[in-house]
């Protein structure tokens, strides 16, 4: 037998799920991706990296799909369970000479909170240098089996960043130095 709908609802009336003449299935309210991107430099050791601010980028106005991440002084708090990919995407300056002793490294922590943010573990290192003047830049992930979005929280601390370098953010509307992107891949797995 054959079952032909367009439309799957909810009995309070909300799509749950939707099939096109193509027979493309979309899932809403189950698929989120969004970017935010670091608006200022950072230089200090032991810093959480703030502010961030959603995604202004030009080519994406409109390019995140799903309910957004909250945000407050550089922590992030998820919209609801599931699996999720996070990814910070940095790039760092040297400022120190070529030749120099300094330390031209940055390191970046992700840090996981699972208790409403009175303690966090960290999960992942991201390490970047160069030597000389020059930029320089890195890109780590993590996945994260949110199991509560009341009390998981991720942030991204500076562990080290050598004298004279700094991760660079920008506030243009063209283009991120810094970003953050969340991705929701499926459920929370158990």
């Amino acid at each position: 037998s054959t079952l032909k709908v367009n439309t799957i609802q909810h009995t309070g009336g909300t799509s749950a799920v939707s099939i096109d003449s193509a027979g493309q299935v979309s899932l809403p309210n189950t698929t989120m991706i969004q970017q935010w991107q670091l608006t200022s430099n950072i230089s200090s050791n032991d810093t959480v990296l703030s502010p961030f601010a959603l995604s202004t980028l030009s080519t994406q106005t409109n390019a995140m799909v799903g309910s957004s991440m909250s945000h407050s002084s550089g922590i992030f708090t998820f919209p609801k369970t599931g699996l999720y990919r996070v990814i910070l995407d940095m790039m760092g300056i040297n400022g120190n000479a070529a030749g120099g002793t300094q330390d031209n490294y940055i390191n970046v922590r992700i840090n996981l909170s699972t208790d409403s943010g009175s303690n966090y573990t960290i999960i992942k290192e991201i390490i970047s240098g160069a030597t000389g003047s020059i930029a320089f830049g890195h890109t780590g992930d993590s996945l994260i089996n949110v199991t509560n979005a009341s009390t998981f929280r991720v942030q991204f601390k500076t562990a080290s960043i050598g004298s004279g370098s700094a991760i660079n953010g920008s506030a243009a509307s063209s283009f991120a130095y810094t970003s953050a992107t969340f991705e929701r891949l499926a459920d929370a797995q158990t």
